[in-house]
């Protein structure tokens, strides 16, 4: 492919992306897959389990300060509680609460509908490429 063709395609690339990232469903997206809400997300996925910190710093591939700094703030959002771990008093337990599940299952919900949105508007044969070509970018990025 000719230089020219080469960076004419990656232009139409990236503003396809960028255009798509502008999308309100990408930016909820995102909210989900980080911080805060992927925190709630997991303890809503694991409700019942015993999870701490470290474990949650290591299940999410975030780092202890930013585990930390998440779960500060939804403690005052009343979304999470900490308590004192019954096996080992220096180690905390997290759980989820009510109001938390609530607020992630919302989001969720929130979710499912753009995406549901936008398969209904592909149609099911086009949505299925879309996923292959996406998971295609993936592993060519991944090599």
């Amino acid at each position: 492919m000719h230089t020219e063709d080469s960076a004419r395609l990656r232009g139409e690339l990236i503003r396809s992306l960028e255009s798509i990232y502008a999308l309100d469903a990408f930016g909820a997206l995102a909210n989900l897959l980080q911080g805060e809400s992927l925190v709630l997300k997991y303890l809503l996925e694991c409700r019942g389990q015993p999870l701490n910190p470290s474990v949650l710093s290591e299940r999410l591939h975030l780092s202890r300060s930013r585990i930390t700094g998440a779960l500060h703030s939804l403690r005052r959002k009343g979304w999470v509680e900490t308590l004192p771990s019954l096996e080992d008093h220096r180690r905390l337990q997290v759980f989820i609460t009510d109001s938390g599940a609530a607020q992630i299952s919302g989001q969720l919900a929130g979710m499912s509908a753009y995406f549901d949105r936008m398969i209904a508007g592909l149609g099911a044969g086009d949505a299925s490429q879309l996923i292959h070509l996406i998971d295609r970018c993936v592993s060519v990025m991944e090599d």
